[in-house]
């Protein structure tokens, strides 16, 4: 019963289903003893779906299609074709030698059991040509897994290969190719378009960077680790892949996930360097490094970043701290806000009108943070830093202040909350800055309209 029980489970690894029900039949054959019918059975679903194969093969493939013609034209002339086919393909190289072998071992095994020759099939030779059938043969989605490949990689000449930028769109069809293939030509798959990014054939490379950064969006555990060996360590060596590892980090942070520390730092340097010369504008787009953070803060602590990516995070501090999608990824992890709100306070209040400036000008970018990573003391800091920075003659500081913080109305309402409610710490606080007068004249001339 074990044996029978296996060969049930082995039904759906079949990639057709419309052969489920042959090698059901030769279940049965096999329960009732007839060993010979579930070696019959078994032989004739396997030819059959090689020849349905060999035909889908045959609309990428020349040798296959001259193979697929000539077995379609023995089939019509009720001629024998099984041998032809299976020596053919051998021929052209379409069969392994591997497999080539097994299909005449199963042939040898089906001819034994179907002419009368006075020798018996046993249970052992059924469940063995059955088991080889299923697991060689019925459930793998080609003949030969490198010739799918070879067929999508030479699509990626074609431009309308992606026909939109977006994400989602990238990521279904990489999916839906992939489902045409078997599984064990992902690596195969992987080493093809790495080479195809290399070319010389600038549509031939976007296309294979977009379908490696596809795969690294489905988020799949196999391909996942496919990826991490083959593309994040092997391609963090190379400076000018820079771009090219953003994206794919953006698209899965989880690609990092157990590598080596020199990798860690390869691949840091790499986010450093694109985050520095970064023209990306919408962070909706892969190559932003908010984006990307973002993608590593939600896959990892924030013990983690410090220790493996705190340049990464030191950079994005210089050069985007007023992005949303990068401070708001921040939430939850305290370290991580801190150094955040040190340096807008800093930002804020800074001596250097360029840099306050562009502070002031980010005021409602800033606003949205108020009560998720603001609370009412940071606001009036906030509030206070501004109004250093607008008596030092900083021109948008000093319209800010002028406009009583119009466009942020949340840091407003939260800066007015805290003195209310902590009046003599907000008295500290403005008596600790170079802002003159007291608590009721910085409201009157911040605050109050």
């Amino acid at each position: 019963m074990g044996g029978l029980t296996d060969m049930e489970e082995l039904l759906s690894e079949i990639s057709n289903k419309e052969f489920v029900d042959y090698m059901r039949e030769a279940i049965a054959c096999y329960n009732g003893g007839a060993y010979r019918g579930c070696i019959v059975m078994s032989y004739i679903a396997l030819f059959d779906d090689i020849r349905e194969k060999l035909g889908e093969l045959a609309k990428v493939n020349r040798d296959a299609k001259k193979i697929w013609q000539d077995v379609e034209k023995r089939v019509g002339d009720q001629e024998v074709f099984e041998s032809y086919m299976a020596d053919q393909l051998k021929s052209k190289g379409l069969l392994e030698e591997k497999k080539y072998q097994r299909l005449n071992l199963v042939r040898d095994l089906r001819n034994k059991a179907a002419h009368p020759s006075g020798v018996h099939a046993t249970a052992e030779e059924a469940r063995f040509v059955f088991q080889v059938v299923i697991r060689e043969f019925l459930g793998e989605s080609l003949l030969k897994t490198t010739h799918a490949v070879d067929a999508l990689v030479g699509d990626l000449k074609s431009s309308n290969l992606f026909p939109t930028q977006k994400i989602s769109d990238t990521k279904e069809i990489v999916e839906d190719e992939l489902s045409k293939l078997h599984e064990k030509a992902l690596p195969y798959l992987i080493a093809q378009l790495l080479n195809a990014r290399e070319s010389s054939d600038n549509t031939t490379c976007q296309n294979a960077d977009r379908f490696l950064v596809g795969m690294a969006s489905m988020g799949s555990g196999e391909v996942r680790v496919l990826l991490r060996k083959m593309v994040i360590i092997k391609c963090c060596v190379d400076d000018d892949n820079a771009k090219f590892i953003g994206r794919m980090i953006s698209a899965d942070a989880n690609l990092l996930d157990c590598l080596a520390k020199k990798d860690h730092a390869r691949v840091c340097k790499l986010l450093v360097k694109h985050a520095k010369v970064s023209k990306s504008g919408l962070t909706s787009n892969y190559a932003h490094p908010a984006r990307q953070m973002k993608s590593l803060a939600s896959g990892f602590e924030e013990d983690f970043i410090l220790e493996n990516y705190e340049d990464f995070f030191s950079e994005l501090l210089t050069q985007n701290p007023y992005t949303p999608m990068f401070f708001n990824s921040l939430q939850g992890k305290g370290k991580l806000v801190d150094r955040l709100l040190e340096k807008w306070k800093s930002n804020a209040g800074s001596s250097t009108f360029e840099v306050a400036n562009k502070f002031a000008g980010s005021i409602e970018e800033i606003d949205l943070a108020v009560g998720k990573l603001l609370d009412e003391q940071a606001s009036l800091e906030i509030t206070v830093a501004v109004m250093e920075a607008a008596d030092w003659g900083a021109f948008e500081a000093k319209s800010l202040v002028k406009s009583k913080f119009s466009d942020a109305p949340k840091l407003v309402a939260a800066t007015k909350q805290f003195i209310a409610d902590r009046e003599t710490e907000a008295e500290s606080i403005i008596a600790s800055s170079s802002v003159t007068g007291s608590l009721e004249d910085f409201v009157a001339a911040a605050l109050e309209e």
